[in-house]
């Protein structure tokens, strides 16, 4: 007997109920007006990539960018350490994103650095996360649109300027992590 794939009904996103690990581009096209998106993307130095170049040209319509090395532990020299819950609730706070919200994290390789995203929403308490399965590529490998609208400077820094900002501070944030 074929194994039975795990569906999420449209009730999902009005019930606030948890979304599943991974979600397919089938599933998220009819849903983008009504989930958080965030292009995870990061790159090993070696590759030549620019992540935040690259968002600034191409992403999901409605994506917003999120830096895994700007909201991070800037008290160690380690790579994108987790946050702490202020600078991770002041970074989800810029970027409007509620407790309620459901979240999916996408990035440039399809799936490289979004699970690193995903497994930082889960620990700080967001239980509606998920991964695109496949990532940018296989959205653009369906055909979808891309906005390609260029991307301010705001748009690239306002969750790590958030984090930062909360980092030195005790600030009062909206989403409770």
């Amino acid at each position: 007997m074929p194994a039975r794939k795990r569906s999420v009904s449209c009730a999902a996103m009005t019930t606030h109920e948890p979304l599943p690990a991974v979600v397919t581009v089938d599933w998220l096209k009819d849903r983008v007006p009504d989930v958080k998106l965030l292009d995870t993307s990061w790159y090993l130095p070696p590759m030549g990539r620019d992540a935040r170049q690259e968002f600034a040209a191409a992403r999901i319509p409605g994506a917003q960018f999120w830096d895994i090395d700007g909201v991070c532990d800037p008290s160690t020299d380690l790579p994108h350490m987790l946050p702490s819950e202020a600078a991770f609730a002041a970074a989800a706070d810029a970027l409007g994103i509620s407790n309620e919200d459901a979240v999916v994290v996408y990035d440039g390789m399809g799936v490289f650095a979004a699970p690193r995203a995903w497994w930082t929403w889960r620990v700080l308490g967001h239980s509606r996360v998920a991964v695109l399965e496949g990532g940018l590529p296989a959205w653009k490998a369906a055909g979808l649109a891309l906005d390609e609208a260029a991307a301010s400077s705001d748009t690239l820094t306002a969750a790590t300027a958030a984090a930062r900002a909360a980092s030195s501070s005790s600030g009062n944030t909206k989403y409770k992590a």
